[in-house]
């Protein structure tokens, strides 16, 4: 089995929220969807595709950390997901 890897985009947001649903064993709802897509990085976060199907991502959403020395942006990296028949 060959996987390719690539940046999600929105394009790829409705299958990245499918994927996550069945990893997780979870539904996401309508807006929360909408509130989570807001957040998201997109071209710092990857999905991992079987021929067209995504069946792996991972997301990254930024932020701002307080450290000493002052505020870093940083990149919360969340909703790991793998489908169970990858």
């Amino acid at each position: 089995m060959s996987l390719n890897l690539r940046p999600l985009t929105e394009n790829d947001y409705p299958a990245w929220i499918r994927a996550d649903e069945e990893a997780f064993g979870n539904v996401i709802p309508p807006h929360r969807r909408e509130l989570f897509m807001e957040l998201v990085d997109f071209d710092r976060s990857l999905g991992a595709f079987d021929g067209a199907e995504l069946v792996g991502a991972t997301c990254i959403c930024g932020f701002t950390m307080t450290v000493p020395g002052g505020p870093v942006p940083v990149a919360g990296v969340t909703a790991v997901a793998v489908l169970p028949s990858h």
